[in-house]
């Protein structure tokens, strides 16, 4: 198994007065920003095999807070201009690129977060590695399916109550929270026309940093019967002759 890994290495930032304004009790930091796009699938690949770029390095948002929460310097990277102090203590250094908690396509969450202790007169460094934090999803569909049913119209309801149309053309994963969700719509079968509702709920076993692939197929147009598999699991629904009448 092949293992893919983009990294970027953003920036060395120092926090600290110049020599000639150094003062007693300050230190110095040093960081190290790296980022890591690699997803779990039954073949690993990267945020780019599924159409989603790698987040620019100038994009992540930076914080530095202290013991007491309180924020030191906060802003996108290609905003830091590396001018202030840091009194001895400890300090929180996290590198955010997307929302946490915002669900979508597109929407990858990249979070990364280390303590250090500053040391007055002492110089420090920060390595931190930021890993995609949120899920993967998307839908397939086996010929059999297309065979038998078309119109098949989607929608992911995640755990947050985000509600992600997904079209019958859609290839794209959306990306959501690490958490629960489920699938709602309806599908027409080509034998008599009839819609049909399809509908089934996942909150198990479901990874961050991974991409989960919903297959949709048919056993076969007499039995009336779809298949959904997702992640070894498989929902058999019996369409309802009397749906939509």
């Amino acid at each position: 198994m092949r293992r893919f890994c983009f990294w970027i290495i953003l920036l060395t930032l120092t926090l600290a007065c110049s020599k000639q304004a150094s003062t007693s009790g300050t230190g110095t930091l040093s960081l190290s920003l790296s980022s890591v796009d690699l997803v779990d699938e039954a073949v690993k690949g990267t945020l780019a095999d599924y159409g989603v770029a790698t987040p620019a390095a100038a994009d992540f948002f930076l914080t530095i807070k202290n013991a007491s929460k309180q924020v030191y310097w906060s802003g996108k990277v290609s905003e830091w201009t590396g001018d202030i102090a840091l009194v001895e203590g400890k300090y929180t250094v996290s590198a955010i690129y997307g929302n946490e908690g915002e669900e979508g396509f597109e929407k990858p969450w990249f979070g990364a977060e280390q303590e250090v202790n500053i040391v007055a007169d002492q110089a420090h460094e920060v390595v931190l590695t930021a890993k995609l934090a949120n899920t993967m999803v998307k839908v397939a569909h086996t010929a059999m399916f297309d065979n038998y049913f078309e119109n098949c119209s989607l929608t992911f309801v995640t755990g947050n109550g985000t509600i992600i149309p997904y079209s019958e053309t859609e290839t794209r994963p959306v990306f959501i929270e690490a958490y629960r969700f489920g699938i709602r719509g309806t599908v027409t079968a080509k034998e008599n026309g009839k819609a049909y509702t399809i509908e089934a709920d996942y909150n198990d076993d479901i990874a961050s940093a991974t991409c989960y692939t919903l297959q949709l197929g048919a056993e076969s147009i007499g039995g009336m019967t779809i298949n959904i598999v997702f992640n070894d699991q498989v929902d058999k629904i019996s369409l309802e002759e009397d749906m939509y009448e």
